[in-house]
């Protein structure tokens, strides 16, 4: 699973991590916090075993 981060209220560079499998379909990633304020959207690419890839969009507002 892969996860990137896009800040939406500015131009900014595009963050992007892969998610190591922690227990069955648990999944993480050590990295430093958002400091960022503002709207970010976070785009899952989920690919299950033996079955079709999808994405998720999820958007989120991170405050100071």
């Amino acid at each position: 699973m892969t996860v990137d981060f896009a800040m939406l209220d500015m131009e900014m560079g595009q963050q992007a991590y892969h998610l190591s499998e922690t227990a069955p379909g648990t999944y993480g990633h050590a990295a430093p916090a958002l400091v960022m304020v503002g709207h970010w959207g976070l785009s899952f690419q989920i690919a299950p075993p033996g079955q079709k890839p999808f994405t998720v969009l999820l958007v989120d507002k991170a405050n100071g």
